[in-house]
């Protein structure tokens, strides 16, 4: 292959080759008045500028603005949900507090409660005062030190407490009153067998309310349960009929609460917190309670008021500060 050498005027010599059909690669194009030639190599900054980096004039391509931007956005980006361990320790360790709660409560109730132990067999006056323990301690963390606020949405009106919270709290009454009762009778652990019948309980209420469908397998489930119900009362030592229809009428009572929940509370848009439940509940509970309490205890009462049946402080107190514990944890 040879070379010219091509002269013009406008354009110093420019070597070109004679025989070769990619000559266009070599030839510097002509210039024209008013139109910058085009460079045959790109300077380093236009070569970055087309790949996504910066130009000449120091701005950022699209490309690089959108891979920044990308960038940016992925640093920028909300922690990590907590690990699984986390979560599965920490609902482990909010059941071990609730069975260590509520087993304080049932053997410190059956204590109090039980003739041959502390031997004060008044379940209604100790459901009395630990309702008004409740109410208390709620109404001083709700309007005193402001701990929550009462729902606003919708507001707890008049027409609303008397048709939602009045019946939720009549039953509530008769459920601890049933319960409480029952311990003079009967041992703490059938009365813990007996309390299996709840989930049979709340679910046959729940198809009657239609609040929930009928489901063959779950029936089955609950006659399943039921069975070993009946299995450990047909083998139970201390069997006492009264107080077993106390307790079976204790878990009726509460089955029906937790239904009625549903259906006057929630459907109706309110939800109620654990000391806000309390902070409406455990007044009217008190109410309830009051009139049992005038025709089956207090004539007792007045009768063993020369006798060393007398309430101690601590031992009430303390058994108060476990039913509010307990009663945060259930709700």
């Amino acid at each position: 292959m040879t070379m010219e050498k091509r002269t013009s005027p406008q354009q110093p010599p420019t070597l070109l080759p004679t025989n070769c059909s990619t000559h266009f690669l070599y030839a510097r194009a002509p210039t024209t008045a008013g139109v910058t030639p085009r460079q045959p190599h790109q300077s380093f900054r236009s070569y970055l500028a087309q790949m996504g980096g910066t130009g000449d004039d120091g701005a950022k391509a699209p490309a690089a603005a959108a891979a920044m931007d990308v960038v940016s956005s992925s640093s920028s980006s909300p922690a990590p949900a907590p690990s699984v361990l986390k979560s599965v320790l920490l609902s482990y360790a909010y059941v071990s507090v609730w069975i260590t709660l509520s087993f304080s409560v049932i053997v410190y109730n059956k204590y109090i409660l039980d003739p041959k132990m502390y031997n004060w067999p008044f379940p209604i006056s100790l459901t009395m005062i630990h309702m008004a323990f409740c109410a208390s301690l709620a109404v001083v963390l709700v309007r005193v030190l402001r701990v929550v606020a009462v729902p606003a949405s919708p507001p707890m009106t008049p027409s609303l407490y008397a048709a939602s919270v009045v019946p939720i709290g009549a039953l509530y009454a008769l459920s601890l009153w049933f319960s409480n009762s029952a311990y003079i009778y009967l041992s703490v652990s059938f009365i813990q067998m007996l309390k299996a019948l709840m989930p049979v309980a709340v679910y046959s209420l729940a198809v009657a309310f239609r609040t929930d469908s009928f489901r063959r397998a779950s029936m089955l489930n609950m006659l399943g349960i039921s069975a070993g119900v009946a299995v450990a009362a047909y083998g139970e030592a201390r069997f006492d009929a009264f107080g077993v229809m106390l307790q079976l009428a204790a878990v009726a009572a509460e089955a029906t609460r937790l239904v009625l929940i549903q259906i006057l509370l929630t459907s109706k848009g309110m939800s109620l917190n654990p000391i806000t439940s309390l902070y409406y509940i455990a007044p009217c509970c008190l109410v309830f309670l009051t009139l049992p309490w005038y025709f089956v205890e207090l004539p007792r009462l007045r009768a063993a008021a020369g006798a060393a049946v007398r309430p101690d402080v601590f031992v009430f107190g303390t058994n108060s500060l476990c039913a509010f514990a307990l009663n945060l944890r259930c709700r």
